[in-house]
């Protein structure tokens, strides 16, 4: 279980395949209520899924956690990867953060690096972001310092404070409040003028570029065709689980019990397959088979997402046991994971090596067996 539960976090981070084998330390928490006190010191990385998380105390290490009430008012000494429906950060952060949520309240003294995605934004005043800023939303303020530059992305974009270089991003509307100074560019995609209130400032040029007629027909439609997609994805894993439990529970094991081995077998499964049916398609007599072998892939790598999906809500709720509710509370968590810019992509990564590791190996029996594991973990006799 401490095996699955580090692939479960860095599934956040996106690097699984390399670090499932490492001795570097973890801490799991899982739990309606999960709380680090203000005089708690976790030394490694802190790996918490349950519905409320408080983080009081330090974290040595990086933060990946998931939920639906997440605060973080301590220290942490490496990065955040958070997701929650109302997320708060406002503890000295000495790494980066990268949060989703509906609500996000971003109040640290000092970061390095910010990307959010979720409804509403706000960076507040006291914030000071030494590098990046990229943020994603509906409604999203900015008033803390940016030490570079500020990408944004939303309907509402307020800029409060000081950008030492560019502002970029695509917007319905973009104010300067009083306090703001630009000390770059604004360069932005809007079919309104910039406001800007009187004491705001910009000492580079500010360009405004109307969008393109086949942009303002397609802005209403990616948000309700993505959750359209995200809707299909989450109803047909609903409806696999609901025929093939068995499976689930067998794919489960593998990437619990083997998570090296079957990242290892669903690499060579991604990357291979498409040079083996080059191969089979090139001999001409090949083709019907080089054919059927690409079908198969297809559908491996389309059932890995939900085989992951449901290996990560087996294990974030211990206490479930219907194969419907655990299928449906990993697919959400993996499908808040896949819009989060940059960490959407190594997601879709993860899931599909995992995913298709396991497949494979419950297909062929290339993992080693459940009963074999536990004779071989077993006690010698005497």
């Amino acid at each position: 279980m401490r095996k699955y539960l580090t692939i479960a976090g860095l599934l956040i981070l996106g690097s699984v395949v390399f670090t499932t084998t490492s001795g570097f330390a973890q801490s799991f928490r899982s739990g309606d209520n999960i709380t680090v006190a203000q005089s708690e010191t976790v030394d490694s990385a802190l790996f918490a899924g349950g519905r409320n998380i408080d983080i009081a105390g330090r974290v040595n290490g990086d933060v990946y956690c998931a939920g639906m009430n997440v605060t973080v008012s301590g220290t942490v000494k490496g990065d955040v990867f958070c997701a929650a429906q109302t997320l708060r950060v406002s503890g000295v952060i000495e790494g980066s953060v990268k949060l989703a949520g509906q609500s996000v309240i971003l109040s640290s003294p000092t970061v390095d690096k910010v990307g959010i995605a979720g409804q509403t934004v706000t960076i507040d005043r006291e914030t000071e972001i030494s590098q990046d800023v990229m943020l994603a939303g509906q409604d999203l303020s900015v008033n803390g310092v940016v030490g570079r530059d500020l990408a944004v992305a939303g309907q509402n974009v307020s800029i409060g404070n000081l950008v030492k270089r560019n502002v970029s991003g695509n917007v319905e509307r973009l104010t300067l409040t009083s306090d703001a100074q630009v000390d770059g560019n604004i360069e932005y995609t809007s079919n309104n003028d910039l406001v800007e209130q009187q004491g705001a400032s910009v000492q580079g040029n500010t360009t405004r570029e109307q969008p393109k007629e086949n942009q303002k027909e397609n802005i209403p439609f990616k948000p309700i065709g993505m959750l359209y997609i995200l809707f299909a994805m989450l109803i047909i894993s609903l409806v696999l689980v609901l025929l093939f439990p068995r499976l689930f529970n067998k794919t489960n094991e593998r990437i619990s019990i083997l998570p090296g081995k079957t990242a290892l077998i669903g690499v060579a499964g991604i990357f291979l397959s498409p040079i083996v049916i080059g191969l089979l398609a090139a001999t001409i007599v090949g083709i019907p088979l080089a054919i059927l072998m690409f079908l198969a892939w297809i559908i491996v790598l389309f059932l890995s997402g939900p085989t992951l999906a449901y290996t990560i809500g087996k294990k974030v709720w211990k206490s479930a046991t219907s194969p419907m509710l655990i299928m449906l509370v990993g697919s959400l968590l993996l499908v808040v994971l896949y819009v989060i810019p940059i960490i959407g992509f190594f997601a879709v990564l993860t899931a599909g090596i995992l995913g298709t590791g396991a497949i494979l190996s419950e297909m062929f029996n290339l993992a080693e067996p459940q009963a074999k594991i536990k004779k071989t973990k077993s006690p010698a006799k005497k």
